[in-house]
């Protein structure tokens, strides 16, 4: 299993459980929220990282090109 974890204080600890269709990112440009598919998310790992990873919403991927 894997999930995120992050410390809100000393005292308190929050863990998500990670899932194959619970992946989700927002468009850098519009903020609009975008579901990222297993194969994406695969490809985006395998070509840098999550932290400079952004990916546009498919409106906005028209524009931006």
């Amino acid at each position: 299993m894997f999930y995120i974890k992050t410390n809100i204080s000393s005292d308190v600890e929050v863990k998500v459980d990670l899932y194959k269709d619970e992946n989700y990112t927002q468009c850098p440009k519009c903020g609009k929220e975008i579901q990222i598919e297993t194969e994406v998310l695969k490809q985006v790992l395998e070509d840098g990282d999550l932290a400079s990873s952004s990916l546009y919403c498919e409106k906005c991927s028209k524009e931006v090109v």
